[in-house]
């Protein structure tokens, strides 16, 4: 009996010592320009688990396998396209060149750039831009989308809307999308992938309530309240600048499906930040 409780002391000793506090992040832990960082596509995505969260939570992705490769590559405003960055100029400080493919309402959009703006308070998004057919569309936010609030430690709760409208006159083709952001931050610990292990990890938890009107006056048709939901699962590592993972996923009749993950690829080279390159605003909300 008192070796059993001797062993049972040691477990809880050994837990306790290896229990992580929650980690708080500030707009420092949150990517410069300058940086690229190397990110692998993944294309196993069945019985992945993004339900697992809350404290000290162990996050095992070790299994999931390469499909393609891309880098995430952060410049300052005018690094970006001449057309789209005058667009953004009140509201940004930051932009990405999109890896991804996009379209709007079926319409290929090429050379995609994403607009932000980096304060002490926040990191939102104010828009994106594309050429659709060789025309550049920069599409600006009516509001912000709040991606982080500092300081970012669990329980955090934030929400954020905002809309944008499109419209291409040669079609007389014109797409409205409203978009209402709940973030959560709802877990924090350990996360491992094939690259790298994590520590110090929060996990943020982000439901986006979208709604979509489309209309093409050449047709006389108009389609009002196209409703869906998007879930973001991102996880922050401090030191790490950008998630560490993404899993995105889209949610039918109460059902989750992922769409895409991605992770970190820690077995390439990283490009340490032109820290000096955005000044971070000081802002009080």
């Amino acid at each position: 009996m008192k070796k059993l409780q001797l062993l049972v002391m040691a477990l809880l000793s050994f837990a306790i010592a290896n229990a992580q506090n929650a980690p708080i992040l500030d707009s420092s832990d949150l990517v410069f320009a300058g940086e690229y960082l190397p990110y692998v596509k993944c294309n196993n995505t069945a019985g992945v688990d993004f339900a697992t969260t809350g404290p000290n939570a162990f996050w095992d992705y070790s299994q999931l396998s390469r499909s393609s490769e891309f880098t995430d590559s952060f410049t300052t405003l005018f690094g970006s396209p001449t057309t789209y960055a005058f667009a953004f100029f009140t509201s940004s400080n930051m932009a990405a060149a999109e890896k991804n493919n996009m379209s709007v309402a079926g319409f290929a959009l090429s050379n995609v750039w994403n607009y932000y703006r980096k304060s002490s308070t926040k990191f939102t998004q104010a828009g994106f831009a594309g050429n659709i057919q060789g025309i550049p569309f920069p599409l600006r936010y009516s509001s912000a989308d709040i991606l982080y609030r500092f300081p970012c430690t669990i329980g955090d709760i934030d929400s954020s809307n905002y809309k944008y409208t499109l419209t291409i006159p040669i079609v007389g083709f014109t797409i409205k999308e409203q978009r209402i952001r709940h973030n959560f931050v709802d877990g924090y610990g350990t996360l491992i992938t094939p690259s790298d292990t994590f520590y110090n990890v929060n996990r943020i938890h982000s439901r986006l309530d979208i709604l979509d009107s489309v209309a093409l006056d050449t047709l006389g048709l108009n389609i009002s309240n196209i409703a869906s939901i998007r879930h973001e699962y991102k996880f922050l590592a401090k030191g790490y600048d950008w998630p560490v993972v993404e899993i995105i996923t889209n949610e039918i009749a109460g059902n989750e499906a992922i769409t895409s993950i991605v992770f970190r690829d820690s077995l390439h080279p990283y490009v340490s930040p032109v820290v000096n390159a955005v000044t971070t605003i000081n802002e009080n909300n």
